[in-house]
């Protein structure tokens, strides 16, 4: 595609900007920036286009006169009026608007069949909102390489059934992801034992030398970090598939992932309007019911609760769960003895919870656009869900039978349902639809057909494993990098936004950056570049013990490790990480 990225300001003050437009090249994407004139030096690999801010241009001393006399609002429309112009003769399929305030200006030079992308907690972009636009279609909805990319579980596919089993016998797969009590990963183990496929899993290590040459295919999964360590290299050209669950809070790592684990393609469980960011093929792949978990459920006339949630945020608190904190305390004050709403559970008591539900409350957060393992839990459980907007539901459910979109006063809403005679007809008939279409052993089918169409898909880049930069790319979510003293940096790590550290102090006093990189001359500065980390500090060994007592004073859960020349502390902030069980944060 003809992507261009779109600001009023000069990307010379953005590492995003530059970041992005580096990502979506790698994705064999065409890329233009249009932005507004700056002093600042530009790349030569980038194909920006620069638009004074003051105009007319030239004219001499008559030009001088008039740009200074232009009030500020006339000088903004001028301004803006030549950005759109100049943008509009890109001829961009895709535009991004680099800031919220960019956002209105795509959207008014955006072109019939074109789309814009914007983040999740921006405002919608209307037709053309490309989060919308993707599910249904393809040419925005699949990645690099692919003719089609299949959403194989529509539900205008032909009428479902339960798979039979065995039928799949003969074949092989190797599944690799950290076990934990949650992980899809081991329901889509256990659908491919019954379909009788010989199933190898590899615990948080992949030793390529322990995976047998007629292997049908590898598939990684995501999981808690630290990453899935891999050793040695797939000599015999199995298939890689790599199975992402997280949308745009985790597309940094997951892009730098599908490059470690030299992914041939990518099953995206949702979000599909991220398909064009990878640089591989891209394969619709959402969640399912887990047939083996879906216990037996309460008649609907004789559940206990009205309505239920389990997620984090339902006890309270801001940030990214503040909206479903506040419908959470809507349904508490109207359903105060018939909700439960609970954080932390088992799985099994979780169903156990929704099996005793009449509904359940499914909320997402602000961070990306998901179709959450909720929705297929509590769909199992034979619950009704009561959804906020995810992005391609409508094309696995009916959302005139199968759920409802949370209305505005979702008290009254709830009250509405529980008393309906109708809300119980449309849980069981979701129930069964999701039976005869989206249970895991149906997803193993899926999984099948991708595997006999994936072909080699070399075009991963070779990271640099030594040094500074190896120690970063091992941890895959840090993305914003403030340096310190290590002005090569940048260049060395071309997916990763990297700040210039004393700049970054100066000029953005507020700024928290994932990552602080500190070299051997830069005690000066060390505790004012700590404070500005949220997870890691890496340390020249110079200054390790410095580094160490300043880090773990602020942080007392912190942890070290250390290299020949770098020390890592891993500051132990709340993010998805996979802690060893004596970590003071395990379990968190």
């Amino acid at each position: 595609m003809r992507i261009l990225l779109l600001s009023r300001t000069h990307i010379s003050r953005n590492p995003r900007a530059r970041t992005l437009m580096r990502s979506l090249m790698r994705a064999h994407h065409e890329v233009v920036a249009v932005c507004g004139a700056g002093t600042g030096p530009v790349e030569p690999d980038l194909d920006v286009i620069q638009v004074p801010a003051r105009r007319p241009a030239g004219l001499g001393r008559l030009g001088w006169m008039l740009r200074r006399i232009q009030p500020k609002w006339l000088r903004q429309r001028i301004f803006d009026e030549a950005l759109r112009r100049t943008a509009q003769r890109i001829g961009a399929d895709l535009v991004y608007p680099l800031g919220n305030n960019d956002l209105s200006l795509a959207m008014s030079i955006i072109g019939e069949g074109s789309a814009v992308f914007r983040e999740p907690n921006w405002p919608s972009a209307g037709s053309h909102d490309l989060v919308n636009i993707a599910p249904g279609n393809p040419r925005f909805g699949q990645g690099a390489g692919a003719a089609e990319s299949g959403l194989y579980t529509s539900r205008t596919s032909t009428p479902g059934s339960s798979p039979d089993q065995d039928r799949h016998r003969g074949s092989s797969l190797a599944l690799v992801f950290h076990r934990t009590t949650t992980t899809p990963a081991q329901y889509l183990e256990q659908a491919a034992q019954r379909a009788g496929i010989d199933v190898t899993v590899h615990d948080g290590k992949l030793d390529w030398t322990t995976v047998a040459a007629d292997t049908d295919a590898v598939v990684f999964v995501e999981s808690p970090y630290p990453p899935i360590e891999v050793e040695g290299s797939n000599i015999h050209g199995i298939p890689v598939l790599y199975w992402v669950h997280h949308g745009e809070h985790h597309l940094a790592a997951n892009l730098r992932l599908t490059d470690t684990y030299q992914a041939d393609a990518v099953l995206l469980a949702h979000s599909w309007h991220l398909a064009h960011r990878f640089p591989v093929p891209v394969h619709r792949f959402p969640f399912a019911v887990a047939p083996e978990l879906a216990a037996a459920a309460h008649p609907f006339a004789d559940r206990s609760n009205d309505i239920a949630l389990v997620g984090a945020g339902v006890e309270g608190g801001g940030g990214r769960y503040a909206r479903r904190h506040h419908l959470v305390t809507q349904l508490q004050s109207r359903f105060p003895d018939t909700s439960a709403f609970a954080y932390g559970v088992a799985p099994q008591q979780m169903i156990g919870l929704y099996g005793n539900s009449r509904l359940v409350l499914n909320d997402g957060g602000d961070r990306h656009h998901p179709i959450t393992m909720r929705i297929f839990e509590a769909i199992g459980a034979g619950a009704f869900v009561l959804t906020d907007p995810a992005p391609g539901l409508e094309l696995l459910f009916d959302p005139h039978r199968h759920y409802e979109i949370i209305a505005d006063d979702v008290a009254v809403q709830a009250a509405r349902l529980v008393v309906d005679p109708e809300t119980a007809l449309a849980a069981a008939a979701a129930h069964d639809y999701a039976m005869t279409h989206h249970t895991y052993d149906h997803r193993i089918d899926d999984l099948m057909t991708i595997v006999a169409t994936t072909e080699p898909f070399s075009t991963h880049s070779a990271e640099a494993t030594a040094g500074i930069v190896g120690v970063v790319w091992g941890d895959p979510d840090v993305q914003e990098i403030a340096v310190f003293g290590e002005p090569d940096l940048a260049a060395a790590l071309p997916t990763h936004v990297v700040w210039d550290g004393p700049t970054l102090l100066t000029s953005r006093p507020q700024r928290m950056v994932d990552a602080v990189v500190i070299g051997a001359d830069q005690e000066p500065v060390l505790t004012q570049a700590i404070q500005r980390a949220r997870r890691f500090v890496y340390a020249a060994a110079a200054l390790g013990d410095q580094a160490w007592a300043h880090a773990s004073a602020l942080h007392p859960q912190a942890r070290r490790t250390d290299t020949s020349d770098v020390v890592r502390i891993d500051l132990g902030a709340d993010s998805y990480r996979l802690r060893p069980a004596d970590h003071p944060l395990a379990g968190s």
